[in-house]
């Protein structure tokens, strides 16, 4: 029977008798030298850190398909790293077609109801809701681990609810806790296509294999190019280019390939993988059900393996001396070209970190260059890359270290120390490691780069040549920064500790479009990974910390990481053994070996789905380790539970409960701050800072657990505190209650002052909490303003003489969406007519955040909607000022200005306005230590949305 007849495809484990865990060298891998490699059966590890899971590179795929909806049935982290993502959508539409155009994914967001319920009807309503509003040609359900656990049947969902709904219903089943092997989610993806899109009009090949199908013909001269989501469009056009040479029609599949016109791929004479990796599964249903052979034993990176790959598809047509010439050309000039750039790589040394053909490959391209590998690390091992291990033991002088590991950052930082590499190569979200060790480093991958054919080597070489031709931000890291390992451990030999064996307005109840938010467990890792010297343990799946990852990349301004953040940090990663039997004692062994291997100040047991599911007792575990005066904290974080600003809410519940003493006297003007989300807030550093800054001028001292200034054992003593001040009517409230049940601390909540308004009333609030004088107070009012309006003074004639008063729409999160109102409002003067605040939130927090716009000091009245579908707020805006209809005098919403996410572009787009990304997902800008706060943040703010506007003049 075929695989593609079951309703999810094998795990490559068992398929391919893949594997996660060996240390080795070339020759072993080769089997060179009378040498034998020893893979690991099980591969497992005592210490293990964060990973990607199957979401992760199946929704690469899923989200560039065009008209096209992504459900997620899952929590509502799951689908996290789509904000990351969303940039290669954009720029993928863009080069594509002319237009950039955001992926729509959406989350039934599975909360502890659905959980103990079951989430079949709501993932049913979620289908016909989602069909009916985007009328998508195909909509691609896909299966995370909480219904994998709880036993929702997605298909049987998709089977009932199919003659329902016009779109094509994909199921793709991506539960993470169930393999250990990533590109398990290529056959996943491969499989949903397979069945859906690829089986109407399907019958017997004919004695010639030429005619497939009713009414579709076999195309002699067309050849599948199978694209993968890590190639991007100019690496397509390389390889269109080598083959229309030959006189081939080119059909590239299947990213970016629009769902109605994947039938294309079984009328194909050929088919050609670009990484057999990807490919295998699929490339292996189209030559068994359809009769297409393929080709799938080289990736065209490098000279060498591009001119194998170009003459094995010229051999099947008929093309070899046509190859020949056109290869003898390619490389005469490419030769040429890269003589330049060889007296600077002959000789360096170089390590490579990547998915396994990806890695291999590319180290025989460093090869050509001159370059001398020192050592590779790929994500997994299975039968395909075998060939590609005998290439390189042939053409290298020496053996060298090969590592299969599932990312495992400390196995890397281990190699590194005893390597000493002049030059890394890493997977995207993988060269921090290297960096904080000084080493100049280059991304294997990214998809508006050229890695692929000729050009791809010249390009490579050209960025390697800047790269070390200057590699002073690298080696001032390295001199800078730490890297969260023990120092004992860092200068050893390689280590593979192997183990022997609510809702509001027109929200959706069944699902969130685009959740702008991670789940309670990333909230709460960001938050931890945060505090000086905090080390996040994730007792969960193994994606959950690469999901968090590349949420950061593509919505936190390009802020990712930090001392102990998303990939290295110490994960569990359970398996289905631990689903089965239970994980208490995989944590306990996780939690050991983290002590010895992990430099931190305080460490934390964070709990995901899976493991609440199951019911694992962590409570026990961490004080048994407290007991033995472990600096250890633990949370329930199940992603279930809620986002990302709950996690954070529970990180600091945890943090006030088990961490900070008790009974310690009382300090005169201090106090602690908090309110400000790490990771969730792009700009949460220099916000910070900036209320720092206001608080200490009026002489208060401030512990605000999370900037430069802060140290473990002011937090540790936070309970001297005079009063808590929450920067925030939302998030951190509720750690602010049980601060003052335990430690008897009063607090403020109070809104992110940003501005001069914003910030005059909250230093009065402030002052008139601790007591101090009317008169320092004012003091210190009168300097900031003076300094303020000085400023502001010279932009005064422009902003009258170039009309600079908008109307505006603002869009963003509890904190933001008034904050950035009443900063319009009351100190721009311009005109925020509708504020849309995207949190699922409770009806009290909806009345605080109500109550805080109806108090503008400008007085003016700006309509609040609650609502966590971002793209509807054009509908909200229509209905307050509906469209004119084409009179020829009337009252447009212009000059008009949108202030939001980068997700807003499209409204703003929409409506003709001027746009900046402030709250979560910031993907468009680059931020450092840039905050809004205070009197100087609001200049920052009125510096950046100004300059917006005049962008082009």
């Amino acid at each position: 029977m075929s695989y593609i007849d079951l309703k999810s495809p094998p795990k490559r484990e068992d398929r391919l008798k893949a594997c996660i865990a060996h240390g080795g060298t070339i020759c072993e891998m080769a089997g060179a030298k009378g040498k034998k490699s020893c893979l690991q059966d099980d591969g497992e590890r005592s210490f293990t850190q964060g990973s990607i899971c199957l979401i992760l590179p199946a929704l690469a795929m899923l989200n560039s398909m065009p008209d096209n909806v992504v459900l997620l049935h899952s929590a509502i982290g799951c689908g996290g790293c789509t904000h990351s993502q969303n940039a290669n959508v954009r720029f993928g539409g863009n080069v594509r077609w002319g237009h950039a155009k955001d992926g729509v994914w959406l989350s039934t967001a599975m909360d502890e109801t659905d959980v103990i319920s079951g989430g079949e009807e709501k993932l049913e309503q979620a289908i016909i809701e989602a069909d009916r509003r985007y009328r998508p040609f195909s909509i691609t359900v896909v299966a995370g681990c909480v219904p994998g656990i709880i036993g929702d049947d997605i298909d049987g969902v998709v089977q009932r609810v199919q003659p329902q709904v016009t779109a094509k219903l994909l199921p793709v089943h991506c539960e993470g806790f169930k393999t250990k092997i990533w590109a398990t989610a290529y056959d996943a993806v491969y499989h949903g296509i397979g069945r859906t899109l690829l089986r109407e009009g399907e019958q017997a090949s004919t004695g010639d294999g030429l005619a497939p199908f009713k009414g579709l013909e076999r195309l002699p001269r067309t050849v599948n190019l199978m694209n993968v989501s890590s190639m991007g469009r100019v690496d397509e056009v390389e390889l269109e280019r080598l083959l229309t040479t030959l006189g081939l029609e080119v059909n590239v599949f299947p990213v970016f390939a629009h769902p109605e016109n994947m039938v294309k791929a079984t009328q194909a004479a050929l088919s050609v993988s670009t990484c057999p990796t990807h490919d295998d599964y699929f490339l292996g249903y189209l030559e068994e059900r359809f009769g297409v052979p393929s080709l799938i034993r080289h990736m065209p990176i490098g000279i060498e393996n591009t001119g194998l790959w170009l003459r094995d598809v010229a051999a099947r047509f008929g093309e070899k001396e046509k190859a020949q010439r056109i290869i003898e050309h390619e490389e005469r000039e490419l030769k040429e070209a890269l003589q330049v750039f060889r007296p600077l790589f002959e000789g360096k040394k170089v390590f490579i970190s990547a998915g396994e053909f990806r890695a291999l490959a590319t180290a025989r391209l460093l090869e050509e260059l001159g370059f001398i590998v020192s050592g590779i690390r790929s994500f997994h091992h299975d039968e395909f890359a075998e060939v590609e291990y005998r290439k390189l033991a042939d053409s290298s002088k020496d053996d060298y270290v090969i590592d299969i590991a599932n990312v495992q950052p400390f196995e890397e930082a281990n190699l590194l120390k005893r390597l000493k590499p002049d030059l890394f190569l890493g997977h995207a979200n993988g060269n921090g490691t290297a960096a904080k060790l000084g080493i100049p480093t280059h991304v294997i991958y990214n998809t508006g780069l050229a890695y692929i054919g000729y050009k791809g080597v010249y390009e490579i070489a050209r960025r390697l040549y800047r790269q070390l031709k200057n590699p002073i931000y690298n080696r001032q890291a390295g001199r800078k920064l730490k890297a969260p390992l023990q120092r004992c451990l860092v200068h050893v030999g390689p280590l593979f500790p192997y183990r022997s064996t609510w809702r509001c307005g027109c929200m959706s109840d069944n699902f969130i479009e685009r959740p702008r938010y991670v789940c309670a467990l990333g909230g709460a890792a960001a938050t931890i990974s945060a505090l000086p010297g905090g080390i996040p343990i994730l007792h969960s799946a193994s994606g959950c910390a690469g999901n968090f990852a590349w949420a950061q990349n593509g919505g936190s301004g390009l802020q990712v990481g930090g001392y102990c953040g998303t990939l290295s940090i110490p994960s569990s990663n359970v398996q289905e053994r631990e689903v089965v039997f239970g994980g208490d004692e995989r944590l306990r062994e996780q939690v050991e070996s983290t002590l010895k291997v992990m430099d931190g100040q305080i460490y934390a047991v964070l709990t995901g789905c899976v493991t609440e599911v199951i019911g694992d007792d962590i409570k026990t575990v961490v004080s048994d380790f407290r007991n033995q005066g472990v600096p250890i904290i633990g949370a329930e974080t199940g992603g279930f539970k809620g986002n990302s600003y709950w996690g954070y809410d529970l990180a600091l519940q945890a943090l006030f409960r088990g961490f900070v003493e008790r009974g310690t006297a009382e300090v005169k003007n201090s106090v602690n701050l908090w309110g400000v989300v790490p990771s969730a807030d792009p700009f949460w550093r220099g916000n910070l800072e900036g209320v720092r800054r206001l608080l200490e001028a009026l002489g208060v001292t401030v512990n605000s657990f999370f900037t430069p200034e802060d140290t473990i054992e002011n937090i540790r003593r936070a309970g001297s505190a005079a009063l808590n001040i929450v920067v925030s009517h939302v998030y951190g409230v509720e750690a602010a209650k049980l601060f003052e049940e335990i430690h008897g601390t009063p607090f403020l909540s109070l809104s992110l002052p940003v501005g001069a308004s914003a910030s005059e009333a909250f230093l009065r609030s402030v002052g008139k909490a601790l007591k101090i004088s009317s008169q320092k107070i004012n003091t210190v009012l009168n300097r900031e303003k003076q300094a303020y309006f000085r400023f502001i003074e010279p932009l005064t004639d422009c902003f009258n003489d170039l009309d600079l008063q908008r109307y505006a729409v603002v869009v963003g999160d509890a904190n933001y969406a008034t904050a950035l109102t009443k900063f319009l409002a009351d100190d721009l003067g311009w005109l925020p007519e509708l504020t849309v605040c995207t949190d699922l939130l409770k009806n009290d927090e909806k009345d605080r955040l109500t109550s805080q716009l109806n108090v503008l000091e400008s007085r003016y009245k700006t309509t609040l909607v609650f609502e966590t579908d971002g793209s509807r707020a054009i509908e909200h805006l229509q209905k307050k000022w509906p469209p004119s209809g084409g009179p020829k005098y009337h009252n447009a919403f212009s000059p008009a200005f949108v202030i939001g996410s980068s997700l807003e572009r499209e409204l703003a787009q929409a409506i003709g306005a001027v746009h900046l990304s402030v709250s979560f997902p910031v993907a468009n800008r680059a931020v450092l230590d840039r905050g809004y706060t205070g009197f100087r943040g609001g200049l920052r703010l009125a510096e950046d949305i100004l300059s917006a506007v005049v962008a082009g003049r």
